[in-house]
């Protein structure tokens, strides 16, 4: 398997097993509580990231005729650049597009549900990228119309966003916790 195939596979279910595992230690109440104005709650985190992966899937979606390679791709000085500011630890934040902005009132279990659906979605489509050239073929951002990067790199961006926002439900939590006293793990 190819090593950006590999990776993605590795750190998505790691994602998967992590949001499963903080999940399981709130109260239906804390992963829907926002820790303070403004801030997002541990689910609407998970619906930010299952808004950002079904854009994904749309670039999971390569059009047969795309160029064939057996060679795996390895992300660039810039490449690395890139995913070091969107991974964790959070060195800066950024503007959402409205388009990912969580809207939903799902409960905790719900978005829960709804992000394992889709990154499980994910995985399956991984397969079929394997013979494909990923260092070739560039795929549009779906969050800077401007931008294009290998789609390599999405195998790697979407476990860094998916380690950045997870940890951003973390913290909600963890302050959810110390408003009331409660330890998270």
């Amino acid at each position: 398997m190819k090593a950006e195939l590999s990776y993605f596979d590795q750190h998505t279910r790691a994602a998967i097993d992590d949001a499963r595992a903080l999940f399981a230690t709130l109260s239906p109440d804390r992963a829907v509580a926002r820790p303070r104005p403004g801030a997002w709650s541990p689910a609407e985190c998970l619906d930010h990231l299952t808004l950002t992966a079904e854009a994904f899937l749309l670039l999971f979606a390569v059009a047969d005729g795309a160029p064939r390679s057996e060679r795996s791709y390895a992300p660039g000085w810039l490449g690395r650049w890139f995913l070091a500011q969107i991974d964790v630890p959070v060195k800066r934040g950024f503007p959402t597009k409205p388009n990912f902005v969580p809207q939903s009132t799902r409960s905790g279990a719900e978005s829960l549900a709804a992000f394992v659906r889709v990154y499980e979605l994910l995985l399956g489509r991984a397969p079929q990228l394997a013979a494909l050239d990923l260092r070739r073929i560039r795929v549009q951002s779906p969050f800077a119309k401007w931008m294009s990067y290998p789609l390599g790199l999405v195998c790697y961006l979407i476990p860094a966003h998916c380690r950045r926002h997870l940890a951003q439900a973390r913290a909600a939590a963890g302050e959810l916790g110390a408003a009331v006293g409660v330890g998270f793990r």
